[in-house]
C-alpha cells in the first residue's frame, strides 16, 4: 500500500484526493459511510462540532488518542487596534 502511494507518477500531488474504489483496489481498508448511516450520522455530527469549535476560538489543532487523552494547540489571540482618526473640524458656508 505504502509504496503505490508513494508513487508520485501516479498521484503527481499530496493533495489529490483518492476515491472509495480506488482506495480498495490498492488495499486500504475502507468503510463506505453511505453504506453505515449510524456511523455517518456520528462522523457527520462531529465533523459540524468541531467545525464550530475552530471556527469559534483560538484552536488550531487537536490530538487524541485512542485512550481519550487529547492534547489542544492554541494561536495567541490578538486583538487589533485599529487607530482612530482626529476630529476635523467643520467648515461653514460664506
Amino acid at each position: 500500500i505504502a509504496k503505490n502511494l508513494a508513487d508520485h507518477k501516479k498521484w503527481l500531488s499530496h493533495g489529490r484526493p483518492i476515491g472509495i474504489n480506488e482506495a480498495k483496489t490498492i488495499g486500504i481498508k475502507v468503510s463506505d459511510l453511505r453504506e453505515n448511516m449510524p456511523l455517518r450520522e456520528k462522523v457527520w455530527e462531529l465533523y459540524c462540532v468541531l467545525e464550530i469549535l475552530l471556527d469559534r476560538s483560538p484552536i488550531i489543532k487537536l490530538y487524541e488518542n485512542s485512550n481519550g487523552v487529547f492534547l489542544v494547540k492554541n494561536i495567541p489571540f490578538q486583538q487589533i487596534m485599529i487607530p482612530q482618526m482626529p476630529p476635523q473640524e467643520q467648515k461653514t458656508a460664506k
